[in-house]
């Protein structure tokens, strides 16, 4: 499993990556219940919406160039919805404003013994209705969630960034060779970030 959430049903629900991509859902009873997805690729995020759905990511690698970006919607009964994206969709959280929000990444294809290159990013938005919004990021970004101010708080290499709803960003550079990748709100009102390449919380 990778991500885990709690369900607007009360479950808990999680991302299965097995030979057979799925969504799970486990009781506090402990019984489980498989939603195999739609796509071959490994589900990572997930997220409850203000909807009363699951959102997910998929880990796509971004090669071959046909291979499909795509965020998806999954009711509690099992029925899943796509959602186009530019880039590869990776962090994901519901937002202050109802809307699910979500990181993206976009990667050249790689040359024989050469990793693939970051293109580009952005942060996206899909509201109810499903009408998405991306909005341009200069640097690679990873996790995401919602601030205790209102905005959107995302991580990336040597920086935590920061969104409002209107889609105004913000960076906050950090030492050198710290690349953050889980970030969450704490009780205490502050950021807390989690650090893997030193570490550290």
């Amino acid at each position: 499993a990778n991500g885990i959430v709690t369900g607007p049903d009360g479950a808990l629900w999680f991302t299965n990556a097995t030979n057979t991509p799925s969504i799970g859902r486990i009781t506090t009873a402990g019984v489980v219940t498989q939603y195999p997805t739609p796509s071959a690729y490994t589900p990572v995020q997930i997220a409850a919406g203000a909807d009363g759905n699951l959102w997910f990511t998929i880990l796509n690698p971004g090669y071959p160039s046909p291979a499909p970006k795509l965020i998806y919607r999954m009711t509690t009964a099992g029925v899943f919805i796509s959602f186009a994206t530019s880039g590869n969709p990776l962090g994901i959280t519901t937002g202050p404003d109802g809307a699910i929000w979500f990181t993206e990444a976009l990667q050249s294809a790689p040359v024989v013994g050469v990793s693939p290159t970051l293109l580009g990013s952005w942060i996206g938005r899909i509201d109810g209705a499903g009408h998405l919004t991306e909005y341009p990021f200069t640097a690679a970004v990873g996790s995401i969630t919602a601030g205790p101010d209102g905005a959107l708080w995302f991580t990336g290499a040597n920086f935590i960034g920061r969104i409002t709803t209107a889609g105004v960003s913000t960076t906050f550079p950090t030492p050198n060779n710290f690349y953050w990748t889980g970030i969450t709100a704490g009780s205490d009102g502050a950021l807390w970030a989690s650090d893997s390449q030193q570490n550290q919380i």
